[in-house]
This record gives structure tokens, sequence and C-alpha cells, in this order.
């Protein structure tokens, strides 16, 4: 996930992302179609002497070269349109509109945009960095060097002696690995920083290649003090004596994690709109053929006398079309077309009245840890979406944990500043509540890791399905943003950022997920022992009677026998010997104003459901539901006139 602040804008918020990150880079970009450009970011009108980006536009751009370079780059271009093996980076030399010449680093990439393909250029002025050699070259190796620091105020430079080991460490070295120059000169650079190759060389093979030609230029990983993990773009030179002998090195490392992370994010966040556009088209095509099926079975059925053997394959038919239509419901969410029922609810509330629930679904062998801050943390979002999201997570993390574990759910307050945000370029800055919940269970390998949220995707705990796609697609529709932590056999943690609601007027005051209860009393149909334990204990924790009973028929007797005592009915719309709509029918024919609420494991836009609550008013709730959502919902529906 992973946008920025601000007002809202129609485009995704992954585009809003690209479009910050593009206008703020230090390196000068550009971009081109059929040799005009088209767009270019702040840092290349500095480069070039421009006011503005209308002195550009539509302008050819190798008038922006010297006349002896324009040749070979516009033969490069060509050959990389064609999917030829012409390099992607190169030395030139530039020319600014007074006609100054400047040496220039191109790197060339061929993107796909919206309207279609077109050529991105980043460009470095490397006059300072040439002076830098020149002055080396000349014996000025000190004057060189800190000139050197000063002009890579974004880069880190390290010089070494013959051996590798540090002589010399600028201020950026100390920012972006957390060294000071006292902690590491004087010891071995690649082996302080554990560097590790990519893709894979040896150091006698970089040596060699410093010796020969004097320069090596590559990919590293490495590792800060504080044990975070960079992708750094080396390039190392030769340094040589007065004499011209092999003297030292020194190294130009720029940290590109972020940069590097930030085009993976808007990669995923791409191929998940994609899926979602078609995700969205097939559930709602979908939809409509159940429902015809259901309306074909339902109207098959009531021709045929109860215990026709035809009748019980037709139900079988029908509660086969309805688990169809419930998959159709995850498609759309994964498509982000649900309708979002955004009410004001503290999270840290709600998550402290679902860790039941959540217990007893992971079972026994898994103990269950909230740590909840004492702040409240006030969001506007669908109080059911929010929850059915904890409760993906913690179904994904009991299959990752079959021989038991622990799993922690953590809620806090986090304001996000600059520096997270440079450091995690998927977020943006602002106040936001962290749902974090972590497991102790296998893990995953990176590879995994990377592929985590597409639909069918293999998650850490085994299962396959679209499960952590719609947690993605829930958090993506509330403007917030989903990271995951794992390696293999050290357990996985997930982290929800949602944005924190503004404070309400005093008008407005905030609507908890649990509401007062009441001394009614109310009859609970529900076949699932579980389900039916739940719903007793949630009720007769708010002070209500309750008369529970495992099917319709046994429903309809407990009406007829109680008389006006029952306030309110629970009805499973699936019950065996009869569902919840004929029990419902029943028991409007004893007593005419009778108030129910419909509970369903099925979408509830079925043909037969919402037909049933179209014409009597009456409520859904779709399982699993949390007892916030049920208590409000009781509440409401007694408190109706």
């Amino acid at each position: 996930m992973e946008s920025t602040g601000g007002h809202r804008r129609s485009e995704p918020r992954s585009a809003d992302t690209f479009r910050l990150v593009f206008q703020r880079a230090p390196v000068a970009i550009g971009i081109s179609r059929d040799g005009a450009a088209i767009d270019a970011n702040d840092a290349l009108l500095r480069l070039f002497g421009y006011e503005s980006f209308e002195e550009v536009r539509g302008r050819d751009i190798f008038q922006h070269f010297a006349p002896e370079a324009r040749e070979g780059m516009a033969r490069r271009a060509a050959a990389r349109a064609r999917g030829g093996a012409e390099p992607t980076s190169y030395e030139t030399v530039a020319l600014r509109p007074d006609g100054t010449r400047f040496p220039i680093q191109v790197s060339v990439a061929l993107v796909e945009l919206g309207d279609g393909p077109a050529f991105a250029a980043f460009m470095v002025d490397l006059t300072e960095l040439r002076a830098a050699e020149r002055a080396v070259a000349e014996g000025e190796r000190r004057q060189a060097l800190q000139a050197l620091a000063l002009t890579q105020v974004f880069d880190a430079v390290a010089t070494t002696d013959l051996r590798g080991r540090v002589t010399s460490w600028n201020p950026a070295a100390e920012r972006i690995y957390g060294f000071r120059a006292s902690e590491v000169v004087g010891r071995e650079l690649m082996a302080t920083l554990q560097t590790r190759y990519v893709p894979p060389v040896t150091d006698q093979f970089v040596t060699e290649m410093l010796l020969t030609t004097g320069l090596w230029r590559g990919e590293v990983e490495q590792i800060a003090q504080s044990g975070l993990r960079l992708l750094v773009e080396a390039s190392i030179s030769l340094l040589r004596d007065e004499a011209g002998a092999p003297a030292g090195g020194i190294a130009v490392l720029r940290d590109v994690t972020a940069q590097r992370a930030l085009g993976e994010e808007l990669r995923r966040s791409q191929r998940m709109e994609a899926v979602g556009v078609l995700a969205g088209g097939v559930a709602q095509d979908f939809g409509a053929v159940l429902r015809s099926v259901l309306s074909c079975a339902d109207g098959a059925a009531t021709q045929l006398p109860k215990e026709h053997p035809v009748r019980i394959e037709l139900e079988r038919v029908r509660a086969e079309a309805e688990r169809a239509t419930a998959l159709t419901e995850r498609l759309l969410a994964l498509a982000s077309r649900q309708v979002l029922r955004r009410d004001r609810f503290d999270l840290r509330d709600a998550v402290g009245h679902l860790a039941p629930v959540v217990a007893r679904a992971v079972g026994s062998g898994i103990s269950v840890v909230v740590d909840g801050t004492e702040e409240a943390l006030p969001l506007e979002a669908d109080a059911v979406q929010v929850e059915q999201s904890l409760l993906e997570l913690a179904a994904n993390a009991r299959e990752a944990m079959p021989r038991g574990g622990e799993l922690r759910i953590e809620t806090r307050c986090r304001v996000l500043d600059d520096d997270f945000v440079q450091a995690h370029p998927w977020a943006r800055r602002g106040a936001f509540a962290e749902l974090t919940v972590a497991d102790t269970g296998r893990g995953m390998d990176e590879a995994t890791r990377a592929r985590i949220f597409e639909p069918f995707a293999v998650a850490d705990s085994g299962r396959v399905g679209l499960g952590l796609s719609t947690v993605y697609g829930v958090v993506r529709q509330h403007d917030g943003f989903v990271s995951v932590q794992s390696e293999p056999g050290r357990g996985s943690t997930f982290r929800i950022y949602l944005p924190l609601a503004e404070e309400p007027s005093t008008a407005d005051s905030m609507q908890r997920p649990f509401v007062r209860g009441g001394r009614e009393t109310i009859l609970v149909a529900e076949d699932e022992p579980l389900v039916r334990r739940l719903l007793e204990t949630t009720l007769g924790r708010l002070g209500y009677r309750v008369v529970a009973v495992e099917d319709g028929e046994e429903a309809v007797r407990a009406f007829e026998t109680r008389g006006g005592a029952i306030d309110l009915v629970v009805l499973d719309v699936v019950m065996p010997k009869i569902g919840g709509e004929q029990a419902y029918r029943r028991m409007k024919a004893i007593r005419s104003a009778v108030k129910a609420i419909l509970t369903t494991g099925y979408a509830p836009e079925s043909a037969r459901i919402a037909a049933l609550a179209e014409a009597e008013g009456l409520p859904i709730v779709t399982k699993p539901f949390s007892p916030a959502v049920l208590a409000r919902k009781v509440r409401e529906v007694l408190d109706a006139r």
C-alpha cells in the first residue's frame, strides 16, 4: 500500500504518491515520447536553467545535448524501443540554452504510461565529480575529497587504503549508516557494512576490476548500525599517488532502498488494481447468474411437496449457489466496490470486544494477548469491514501455528513523520491508528512475502484464497495502508494503518461499537452450537433475557408458547427443518408486529434474502459478526417504532 495528504483526487492514491516522489526527487527526471518532452521534474528544470516546464514542453529532447552526442543517443533510444540490449546508463555531454556544456550521467528506461509507452531519463550532473577526479589526478587529493563530500550531499562517500580500510567518512555516510567517522576509520569498509554483492561477485573480482579499469559499479546489500538492511548503488574508483601507483579507493554509496520499495509498491498496486477491475466485473456478472439460479431453484422448490427428493436436491443447489454468492462478495471487496457504511467508533474498544471471538476462533492451543493503548483511537470507517479484516488476519495466524503459539493484537496511535515516510515510501504523513497482528508461526521467505496480498497467493499459513487480498482491499478503501514483516521460522507481523478521525464537534459524540443493553426478551434460533453460545453470552452480558433454540420449528413453537413475552427474534436464514424465512412468516402470522433480525453466512444480496429484507424491512447481519455489531443492531431494532 501503499498516497499523499492534502485534498482528495480522483486518480488512484498510488499515482498521487508517484507524482510527489517524481517532483521532489533530487535526481533530474525527464519523460519523452517520439523524441519530444512530455514531462519533467523540478530538478531537471534547475539542471538546465528553465523557469517552468512550459519552456520545455514538446521540444526535441536531443537539443539539450551536444551535437556530437545526439546521433549515439538517438541510436540507443531506437534500439531500446525495439527491445535491444543497448546500455541503459551512459555518460555524455549536455547543453544548456546559453550554450554551456557539461558532463552528465544519463540512465534511460522504457516505461508504460496510461496512454502508451514512453522513455524516462534520469540525469546527474558530473561536473563536480569530474573536477574532483582531475584534482586527484593532479595530486590535490585532500581538496578533491572535501569538494566531493560537499557536493555529494545525498550520498555516502568513503575513502580507503589498499587493504580496504576506511581513511575518511563523510557526514552523509554517518546519516545513512549510523556509524560515526571515529567508529569506522581504520576498519575494513565492506566487512563493517556486511556487504553482499547483487548479483554475487567476489572481492577479488572487484579488486581486479579496479586495478584493470580504475572503476567498479554495481549494487550491494549492506547493514546499517541499527540493523536495517539497505540496497545501495556503489561506485568505487581507484585512487593513485603522485607517482601513479594505486594508493586506495573512493566509494560513492547511494541508498536506493526507499526508491526500490516505492517502485515495488507501485507495481503491486498496479497489479492489484488490474486484478480488481477484472474481479469486479466477474463478480457482478457471476452474481447476476447466481441470482437467476437462486430464483429458479426457489420457484421450482415451491411447486414440489416438502419431502420430495428433487426438492431436497434443489435445496442443496440453493445452498451451494449462496456459497458462491458469498465468494462474489469477497471479489467485490478485492475490487474495492463494496459500499462502505462509515460509522464513528473507537478501534481500541472494537478490538477489546472482539478479542473473545478471536480467542474462540483460533482455538485453545493458541494464546491471545491483547495490548491496547489507553487513549482513544477514533475512526470513521466501516466497523464490520475493519473487524472482518482482523478476523481474517487471526484466521491466517491460526493456520500458521498448527502446533500452537501466541497471537498478539496491539493498538496504538502513530503520528507518521518525514523520517517514517522516508523509510517507508508507501506511507504518508499524519495521525493513524495502528493495528498490529503478530504470530509466532512458520513465517515466510522474501518471495512469498512479496506476493502475500495477491489473490490466491500462498500465505505463510499455507492458505490459498482471497483472504489477505480482501484485507488489502478493505484497508485501501479506507485510505490506509498495510505492511508485513516475516522471516522463515520467526512468525509474521501485520500492521494496518487507518487514518484517525478528526475531533468531533460538540453536537457529534463518538459512537461506540458496543451500545447499552436492556431487559427485553430475545428469541435466538441458530443451528451452529458455537455461534448460538456466542449469541447467548453476548446478549446475556448486556442484560437481555435469552431463549436459544437450534432450528426454525423449535423457534416457532417457542414463539407460540411464550405469546407476547418475546420482544425480538434473531433467526439464522439457513437452518434444519425450516429456515429463518419460513419461521419469520409463521411468527408474523401469530403476531404481525414481531421484530426480527436475520443472520446469514451467505451474501445478503442473494435474490431470496434481498426480497424478504426489502418486503419486510428486516435488517441482516452477515457472519462472522462481532459482538459490537450484533449489540448495536439489536438495540437499533428494539428502539425502532
